[in-house]
């Protein structure tokens, strides 16, 4: 498929593009690839980050100069209010937003590579140690409950599972590095987030997508890490389905873990060092054509906002 570049600004057309390029991600390495570029932009939907992705790779064919993949992702409104401004021959990355009606349009985004202007202050993502992230993920454990009480982690030996609930504890497999401890929490975690939801897609595919999200928003090492395999999904675009519910439970993760830990999403643009609980724009009216999701990040002092519920991701929704 010939896809015009820069991308339509018609919703339902770059929502066909979408459902079109699934295809090329039902084989495992394209499905992992696709699940850490999410994970590293883990503040916008599945779908969008497809977007992105897609349009970074033209963008990079244009101007070698760009970063291997984005890092800081923002309207023209907020890159202006940043102090920054679009490059002129460079080209914004089309995204999907949906109005309260359900009705689609689209917006667009910079990366931080494609501006130019002020420099602006703790852009780059901070890193927590890999043993805060998981002391963090045993306390969220807590949040929930079985056979009356709270959660707790414990570390067994010889498990069936790298981690399994049994009862009121979660035994976790002692033997496990950082990373494969991060990504056995975060599977299981999902688990619990997404347990009741109605889809055709296995559970099992989404947690494991879902832990290989947050495992790339922590940046673990995720080369020994096995993606599940897309082909054993009846359709491909299931992949869109599976990808937004695994970003939700992700993105409750990372958000629990960045609120413990001081973590700070790449994917957000922080405020500056000078900000002490809101930021020097909290007064102001949002710009319309600032995403919703990417609003708050400049204007709250937050490392990683609320998990918005109602956020728009193709997977579930049309």
């Amino acid at each position: 498929m010939t896809v015009a570049y820069p991308f339509t600004s018609n919703a339902y057309e770059l929502r066909a593009l979408l459902f079109s390029k699934t295809l090329d991600l039902m084989s495992p390495d394209p499905w992992k690839d696709a699940c850490l570029f999410s994970g590293r932009l883990s503040s916008w939907t599945f779908a969008n980050s497809m977007l992105v992705s897609m349009q970074h790779r033209n963008e990079r064919t244009l101007h070698p100069d760009l970063p291997d993949r984005p890092t800081l992702i923002a309207s023209g409104a907020a890159w202006v209010r940043a102090g920054r401004f679009a490059r002129p021959d460079c080209n914004a990355y089309r995204i999907i937003k949906v109005d309260e009606m359900g009705g689609l349009s689209t917006g667009m985004v910079y990366d931080i590579s494609q501006t130019d202007g002020a420099p602006f202050l703790n852009l780059a993502p901070s890193h927590p140690s890999s043993s805060a992230i998981i002391t963090s993920m045993e306390s969220m454990f807590g949040e929930f409950t079985s056979d009356g009480g709270p959660l707790h982690v414990s570390q067994g030996e010889s498990l069936d599972r790298d981690c399994r609930i049994d009862g009121r504890t979660v035994w976790l497999d002692g033997s496990l590095d950082e990373s494969g401890t991060i990504h056995a929490l975060s599977k299981t975690l999902a688990f619990i987030i997404l347990s009741g939801e109605e889809t055709a897609v296995p559970l099992d595919f989404i947690t494991e997508s879902a832990s290989l999200m947050v495992c790339a928003a922590f940046s673990c090492d995720v080369g020994g890490l096995d993606s599940p395999d897309p082909s054993t999904l009846p359709v491909s675009t299931l992949l869109l389905e599976a990808g937004g519910l695994a970003r939700r439970a992700a993105r409750r993760i990372i958000a629990f873990c960045g609120r413990n830990t001081g973590f700070r999403d790449g994917s957000l643009l922080s405020p500056g060092p000078t900000s002490t609980g809101s930021g020097p724009l909290a007064d102001e009216d949002l710009s319309t054509d600032m995403d919703q999701e990417q609003s708050t990040s400049i204007i709250v002092d937050n490392p990683v906002p609320v998990v918005d519920s109602t956020s728009f991701d193709l997977g579930g929704v049309l």
